[in-house]
């Protein structure tokens, strides 16, 4: 071949490259942003749930199902009008693992500290929530006391 052929083709083989990384490149950043607009629209749908819930006032038993790995004890708490020392207990006496953070850890770092399956403590947290509105009285001792007990026996 002659040299002046050898240039163009070696030319145009370097813009088919090009070409083919900047194909890729676009590719990958349009499935990152159909990511991100996917994850963007899950956050979106919980939290306007959480808000729907949380304008009616303290969640119940009923609301339990919407417990969450990513949600601190702290939040559940409070969402659930639950003495702090009622899931404190209940993690002393069940999981036998503390964390200096309690109660402003989330349940998956919490389960991530205590070498705990996070879905298995998000259950075992749902059972707590739920034993505590199950309880007939309304002395937080006795609470703390009987809902230990119930899931533990």
């Amino acid at each position: 071949m002659k040299k002046e052929t050898k240039i163009i083709v070696a030319f145009l083989a370097l813009v088919l490259i090009i070409l083919i990384v900047q194909v890729w490149r676009q590719y990958t950043f349009i499935q990152r942003a159909q990511t991100i607009q996917a994850i963007r629209g899950h956050i979106s749908q919980d939290m306007q749930q959480l808000a729907a819930l949380r304008r009616r006032g303290p969640l119940t038993a009923v609301d339990s199902s919407y417990i969450q790995a990513w949600m601190t004890f702290d939040y559940i708490n409070t969402a659930f009008n639950i003495p702090p020392g009622y899931l404190s207990n209940y993690l002393a006496n069940n999981v036998r693992d503390s964390s200096d953070q309690y109660p402003h850890i989330s349940i998956s770092h919490y389960a991530r500290e205590t070498a705990t399956s996070s879905a298995a403590l998000t259950i075992d947290i749902t059972s707590a929530v739920q034993a505590y509105f199950n309880v007939s009285s309304t002395s937080p001792a006795t609470l703390i006391a009987s809902s230990t007990n119930e899931l533990h026996p």
